[in-house]
């Protein structure tokens, strides 16, 4: 009954969904002069339900939080560390997070360069300084450093590492200070440095780690008094599990839809943060609840989920560098939306399978194993 690895895999499952169908119908300019059909919702619809499920970056963040405070906590329950036990655990799980990254990074580079991609290839620019971007970019710090990046969606791996060097310390003040000064603490932190959700060009945007810490708060919270689990369990009429299943069903829909109604409509930088946090806990609660268990749709979320870190890299490739002809062609939106799935999912196992018989897994097992 507890969240598990398996649970968490099912929710990244549901939330690489909300991203493909996120990036290919947020606006109609991600698919201008395509013939597309939208049936049986309406054009407006569709690029309403897929820009709120931008949503899907807090649910990818809720759940390295979530994850790391269980890892945390198996390593010492009272959250107390010496400075080596600290290094270790942090540089573990960065090394963990971004051999993944590095891999494919590469492995898209070499596609790029082989097919004549050219413009991708040159996007650093020439000279000395076009070495240290790309680099930079390798390294997932080019939304951090507002440097040139291969593609645009590499920006989340600035905010993955920045939410693993920080997280010691917002852990430190939960388990000093309590949940409430926690939660206000990352409030505060987001309101006094606002930014937009949108605003990736500009110079202060701190890789979105003030649109994100409230996320992360929750997911401290969350996984540390084990709410998902709480909540599950509890059943508002013990007399009729069945009927009082189906209230929270309900309860738990419209919540959701009234959270992302207002996030739409009093989405101030200032207030971004909070509605992110509550919809990615509700969201993670009702996929927990109510989806990971239908036979058939568990599976196919925990094998997207296993794959969706290496989708998430490749699938914009795909979509708008290499065959954008090639993805909005298939007329349904339901339909452009499996075949990128399905693409992206292919990709992403022949891309693991590289890693197996290359011996790069080998290597990446002995590093950590090392440190």
């Amino acid at each position: 009954m507890h969240f598990s690895k398996e649970d968490t895999q099912k929710i990244k499952g549901l939330a690489i969904i909300f991203m493909f169908f996120h990036h290919l119908f947020m606006t109609p300019n991600r698919y201008p002069g395509m013939d597309i059909s939208f049936y049986p919702l309406s054009e407006y619809t569709v690029n309403t339900i897929a820009l709120a499920m931008k949503l899907c970056v807090s649910i990818f963040v809720f759940l390295t939080a979530y994850g790391l405070t269980i890892s945390y906590k198996k390593a010492n329950s009272e959250y107390t560390y010496s400075g080596t036990e600290l290094r270790s655990m942090i540089l573990k799980r960065y090394v963990k997070m971004m051999s993944g990254f590095f891999f494919v990074f590469i492995a898209l580079q070499f596609y790029s360069c082989v097919m004549g991609f050219e413009r991708y290839t040159k996007i650093y620019g020439t000279g000395i300084i076009s070495g240290f971007y790309a680099f930079l970019d390798f390294l997932g710090l080019a939304q951090l450093f507002h440097t040139p990046t291969f593609i645009s969606t590499f920006w989340y791996m600035s905010l993955a590492q920045l939410i693993i060097f920080i997280f010691p310390l917002l852990l430190w003040c939960y388990h000093r200070f309590g949940q409430y000064v926690l939660l206000g603490t990352s409030i505060y932190f987001s309101v006094i440095f606002p930014v937009s959700a949108t605003a990736a060009s500009k110079p202060r945007t701190y890789s979105f780690l003030p649109v994100y810490i409230v996320v992360v708060a929750i997911g401290i919270i969350s996984a540390d008094k084990e709410f998902l689990t709480h909540i599950r369990q509890w059943n508002p009429i013990k007399s009729l599990p069945i009927l009082g299943k189906g209230i929270k069903f309900i309860c738990f829909l419209l919540a959701i839809v009234f959270f992302i109604y207002l996030r739409k409509k009093t989405g101030t930088p200032t207030l971004f943060p909070t509605w992110n946090a509550l919809l990615a806990f509700l969201i993670v609660e009702f996929g927990f609840e109510f989806l990971n268990v239908i036979p058939v749709l568990k599976n196919v979320l925990s094998v997207l989920g296993k794959y969706s870190m290496d989708m998430f890299l490749i699938h914009n490739f795909i979509r708008a560098t290499w065959y954008y002809d090639f993805t909005y062609s298939f007329h349904s939106v339901w339909l452009i939306t499996l075949v990128l799935l399905s693409v992206s999912l292919a990709v992403s196992v022949v891309l693991e399978l590289l890693k197996k018989y290359l011996g790069y897994n080998k290597l990446v097992n002995y590093i950590i194993k090392k440190i």
